[in-house]
Formats: structure tokens, sequence, C-alpha cells
């Protein structure tokens, strides 16, 4: 180039170029939208993987309103309003007597683990002609369907005093002695004495109660076979049961009386039920830690069939 000519690049600095704004917009909108879909998948996982109170990571299920017995309820009977049983069991109601099955292992509170309950069978058909006398927990028995209404004579709150003198259900004036007596059954089984413990009544009265009971029985129905279940035990962490004042250790006492008396069989399911810490087990019990779920009452009766048999 002529050394007089301009060039006209000198002196000129190169510019960089820009991106545009709306260019820059859409991307941040672009990112925000990516990042709070991240934020709703990670709350869906979140709460679709939440433990329940057990500690446990499945789902609570309920039983379905048809099927919840709104008659159990409460055991304790020095309370006004009686609380009811609670509905989040997942044992099915059916009675059909080749249903089994065995459910998952459950941790309680102090961390041990409950063995697996293996959930028996049984024969309805086997106590077409048998009584059972109880309280809230035997009305369970025809609640559930397992047994007939006619083969249980069972009350909110009743006692061995009550058995003998107070109507059990609306549709009959007279007392489950009355009842035993009209019925003439082939067994009577009978479960009574945690109402009259937490109506703090003294022990061996409620041992003598159960007595007369039974003196009623024999001569109301000489004919039947008597068994006397044991009274069952209490979870460590009900509070129905600490309410009432009833433990373990006064619910053994009365099952050690019980069983000394002569004439009649003594069943001890209590046993059956408890953990190696000596509670009813959790994987056993209604939320309550009173009541039984459903393979509860099938553990019963399988055992009561056996025995007999």
């Amino acid at each position: 180039m002529p050394s007089g000519q301009y060039n006209r690049n000198n002196g000129r600095k190169k510019r960089k170029r820009q991106v545009p704004r709306a260019v820059v917009a859409i991307y941040v909108v672009m990112i925000i939208i990516v990042l709070a879909i991240c934020a709703v998948v990670f709350a869906i996982t979140l709460k679709k993987t939440q433990p329940d109170s057990s500690g446990s990571s499945v789902p609570v299920i309920s039983r379905p309103e048809s099927s919840s017995p709104s008659s159990l309820q409460s055991i304790s009977s020095t309370s006004s309003t009686e609380s009811s049983s609670s509905t989040s069991s997942t044992e099915s109601s059916s009675s059909d007597s080749s249903w089994s099955s065995v459910s998952s292992p459950q941790t309680d509170v102090s961390g041990s683990s409950s063995p697996e309950v293996v959930v028996p069978t049984y024969d309805p058909s086997f106590f077409e002609d048998d009584l059972f006398i109880g309280d809230s927990i035997f009305t369970g028995l025809y609640l559930y369907e397992f047994l007939d209404m006619e083969n249980v004579a069972a009350s909110i709150g009743y006692t061995p005093y009550k058995a003998m003198t107070s109507a059990f259900n609306k549709t009959y004036d007279g007392s489950a002695v009355d009842y035993a007596k009209m019925r003439d059954p082939k067994h009577i089984y009978i479960m009574l004495g945690s109402n009259t413990m937490a109506a703090g009544t003294d022990f061996d009265v409620i041992v003598e109660q159960y007595q007369t009971l039974l003196s009623r029985l024999r001569e109301a129905c000489p004919e039947s076979e008597i068994v006397v279940i044991s009274i069952p035990p209490v979870t460590k962490t009900s509070t129905s049961a600490a309410a009432s004042g009833i433990t373990n250790e006064n619910i053994d006492y009365v099952n050690s009386k019980l069983k000394q008396i002569s004439g009649i069989q003594y069943y001890d399911l209590n046993s059956q039920l408890k953990d190696e810490n000596g509670y009813f087990r959790d994987d056993l019990a209604e939320a309550d830690g009173l009541h039984f779920k459903g393979s509860t009452y099938k553990i019963l009766l399988a055992g009561l069939q056996e025995l007999e048999e």
C-alpha cells in the first residue's frame, strides 16, 4: 500500500459480538421451568415414601366403612364417653375357613422385631351350637362376621356381674346367663374381666364374681362344657389401658386365679398374644392396644377348635 494512503482499519478497536437480550431472557425462563419441574417431582416422590408412625414405608390401609365395627370401643368402663376402636387394620374380616396369610414382621418402638403372624384356619360350622360370652372384644366375632350374632352374648363394658344381671343387646331382654339357658349350647366360652379391672374393683372380687357366674351357668346349662379364656394382654404403648389402670401384671394375677377354678377348662390365649417382652403384640392388636385385629380372632377360634377336637 502506498505510504500516503489512509488505512481505514487503523486506530479502530474490534467490537465484541453481544448476545441479544431476548435470547438471554429465554434461557433464564427455561432454567426456571426445569428447576420447578424437578422440585415438583422430588416433592411427589418424597410424599409417596413418607414413613408411617410405625417406622415402615408402607401406606396405611383402613377397613372399608361397611366392615368397620362401630361397637368395638374402648374397654374402660370408667370413661363417660367410649372411643371407637381404630379401623387401621389391614386384616380381612372374612370368615372363610380357607383364608390364610403370613404378615410381614413389624418393629415395635423398642426396635425389636415381632415374629411373623401365621394366621390359622378354622371351621365356622364347628361353633354352630356354641355360645361366646364376653365384652366389646367378643362383639367383633359377629361384627367381623367370624360367627353368627346368635352365637355371641357380648356387650361393651360387660363384666362377670353384668353377665348375670344385665341385657347384652337390644333384641334380647335377658342376661347372658338367661340366654345361655334358652340356647343350651354345647360349649360356653367366656372371656370377661378387663372392664372390672378398669373399674378399679379388687382383683380377688373379680375372681369371686367369675366363680358365681360359672355356678349360675352350671345350674342353667348342666350339659354344657364351660371354657374360661384368659384375659388378653395390653400393648406397651396402650394409652387406653394406662388411663384405665390396666397392666399386664394385674392381668397375669387374675389369670393365675382363673386357671385354678375347678370344674372348668381354661384356655391360655394370653400367652399366645404376647411378644418377647410380655406385651400384646402390636401386629395382633388394634391401635388402642386392647382390641383384636382380624387375624387375632382367627388365632382364638382355631385354638378353641383344636382344644375341643
